[in-house]
């Protein structure tokens, strides 16, 4: 066993050139087909016996499976948890660029549905005030749902641009009285 251990501790930073160079790149398919004829699923339990540097735990894992690897080589092992420490990170990066486009992307969309929302409501506020001359009531209801509608997206543009602004670390709060009274009753539409 001591031997085993030597020598793997010995080749361990060079372990996946040399099996791969080894079987003149055969290892890939191997690996490949095994992680197919295991087809693991989503919460299966894997163990990986002699995990090496844990290329088939690995990609064991990244088909749902729950999977511990163990190997006689500390040094294997050490390897193993270092590429694993790498792709969380690499995760992680990608993760935050995507979260930072998702939020850019929001804060685009609002600003460009705010333009024409206040040109619709404020169109129908006009139609309601009759200033192009007098309409019937029916199309001054017409009027009074676009606007009302307006004002709704236009207040959710404007959340969804509070909460990018919140996740870009931008946006800022400001301490100020208001009527508690009258919050209430906008909450609950008197």
């Amino acid at each position: 066993r001591r031997y085993v251990r030597r020598l793997f501790a010995t080749i361990a930073d060079r372990y996946d050139f040399i099996t791969s160079f080894l079987s003149y790149g055969q290892d890939r398919r191997w690996k490949r087909r095994l992680i197919d004829l295991a087809s693991p699923g989503r919460g299966v339990r894997a163990l990986d016996l002699a995990t090496g540097t844990g290329d088939i735990a690995f990609a064991l894992a990244a088909r749902g499976a729950d999977v511990v690897g163990l190997d006689c080589s500390p040094r294997m092992i050490a390897l193993a948890s270092a590429q694993l420490g790498n792709r969380l990170e690499e995760t992680c990066r990608a993760l935050e660029r995507v979260l930072g486009a998702r939020t850019t992307i929001l804060a685009n969309m609002s600003h460009e549905v705010r333009t024409p929302l206040n040109a619709i409501i404020g169109f129908s506020e006009l139609i309601l005030t009759r200033m192009a001359g007098d309409l019937d009531a029916q199309y001054i209801g017409y009027a009074a749902d676009i606007r009302d509608s307006g004002r709704r997206l236009l207040e959710l543009a404007n959340d969804t641009l509070v909460l990018a602004s919140l996740e870009a670390g931008t946006y800022r709060l400001s301490d100020r009285s208001f009527d508690l009274d009258d919050l209430i009753r906008q909450c609950v539409g008197e």
